[in-house]
């Protein structure tokens, strides 16, 4: 199995498209991302997945 190469955060819009708002190379920092985004109110949704899947560049 190979090393994740990063952790991207995805953001879904109102429309329902998806895309990368960053890569981070720790998860930790991805997450603290979300919770960023989160605690200033932003209605879209935002998660993290290991970087490569679906079709995000690595790090």
């Amino acid at each position: 199995m190979e090393p994740i190469a990063g952790w991207a955060l995805w953001r879904l819009d109102d429309n329902g498209n998806r895309f990368v708002v960053a890569v981070f190379a720790h998860r930790e920092e991805a997450e603290a991302a979300v919770r960023a985004f989160e605690a200033h109110g932003h209605k879209q949704t935002y998660w993290v997945e290991a970087a490569g899947d679906r079709g995000c560049p690595p790090v």
